[in-house]
């Protein structure tokens, strides 16, 4: 990996997103934090979102934005800015913000995060005038290159070891999944539950806040995971670094999971046909679990949280950008100033 800028002052990083704390959003930005001076812009989550994804009890967690306000175009997002202040990169963090037109008149560089880009395809569009793209998903890097997008790049997700540690106490359960297990949405993930349930003891929960979530996966021998569409999901690397045994789905090597982890030294991946097999013989052997677990939360602290996610993203731009020349440079290009 490039090594980072050596500027002073810091890099001064815009970051556009919506304010919520359930999500990746939360953990790159404060992982920008230590590195750079940041500002971030965007709604945050409203009283019906909380509604439609079970959380108003979460409420009190949610934390505004710098700026607390939506931005549809440059003109509006270079209002948003502070009085005196400027940009040395804007950082747009896939959220549910609305699309910012002509991101491309800003002469500093731009960069976009997207981590579920199967959601929603328009995407692979509207992002393609920003300098660089980094995809959460290994084949979405491909895909959004091939749509025209100059520099893209796969950037997996990751974990943060403030919120996802290890709890003590007793393992009441054999395996534990935090997550949504709505039919509607996920029948493949509710399905394999339920199959694990008939031979196991399962908890399995939803709209957990970190600390609940790290004390439900420490309070059991296993953690599943059952990603959406082969994705290495948020779960993979939270799991892990709780230092939880991972039983997770096989297919998501099509996105690099066995490019990042060892089969049967970090986690344990399962096919339909091998679940219950797999998950009886881990069970049964305490050693081995306690060597997985050991192994995945060393290696996921060693590269994979979001602090390596930030250092990559930012040694990836400054491969090609002269930060010295951004600072010289008037704010747009020329076009509607």
């Amino acid at each position: 990996m490039a090594s980072l800028p050596d500027l002073s002052p810091r890099l001064r990083v815009c970051v556009v997103c919506k304010a919520t704390p359930f999500i990746w959003v939360h953990h790159y930005a404060k992982a920008l934090r230590n590195y750079c001076d940041v500002i971030t812009i965007g709604s945050s989550l409203t009283a019906a979102d909380l509604v439609a994804t079970g959380r108003t009890h979460l409420a009190h967690l949610v934390v505004p934005n710098d700026v607390d306000r939506d931005v549809n175009n440059v003109h509006e997002l270079i209002e948003a800015f502070p009085e005196g202040w400027r940009p040395d990169l804007v950082i747009t963090i896939q959220s549910g913000v609305p699309q910012i037109e002509n991101i491309d008149w800003l002469s500093c560089p731009t960069a976009y995060i997207s981590i579920d880009t199967w959601h929603d395809f328009a995407e692979m569009i509207h992002v393609r005038p920003y300098d660089f793209v980094f995809a959460a998903q290994r084949e979405f890097a491909a895909h959004l290159a091939s749509t025209g997008c100059a520099n893209a790049h796969w950037l997996p997700l990751a974990s943060d070891p403030d919120a996802h540690c290890p709890m003590s106490g007793e393992k009441k359960h054999d395996i534990a999944f935090v997550g949504s297990i709505e039919r509607s949405l996920h029948a493949e993930r509710a399905n394999r539950i339920s199959r694990l349930a008939e031979h196991f003891s399962v908890l399995a929960d939803t709209a957990l806040d970190a600390t609940a979530m790290s004390r439900a996966y420490s309070g059991a021998k296993l953690a599943f995971n059952s990603s959406v569409a082969q994705d290495v999901n948020m779960r993979v690397f939270e799991a892990m670094a709780m230092g939880l045994p991972l039983l997770t789905n096989r297919n998501a090597d099509v996105n690099g999971l066995f490019e990042l982890f060892r089969d049967g030294e970090h986690l344990i991946a399962y096919d339909d046909d091998d679940l219950i097999d797999l998950a009886r013989r881990y069970l049964d052997d305490d050693s081995t679990r306690a060597k997985i677990a050991a192994n995945a939360r060393a290696e996921v602290l060693a590269h994979h949280t979001y602090a390596h996610r930030v250092q990559t993203l930012l040694a990836t731009i400054s491969e090609k950008i002269d930060w010295q020349q951004v600072r010289a440079r008037p704010l747009l290009r020329g076009h509607g100033a």
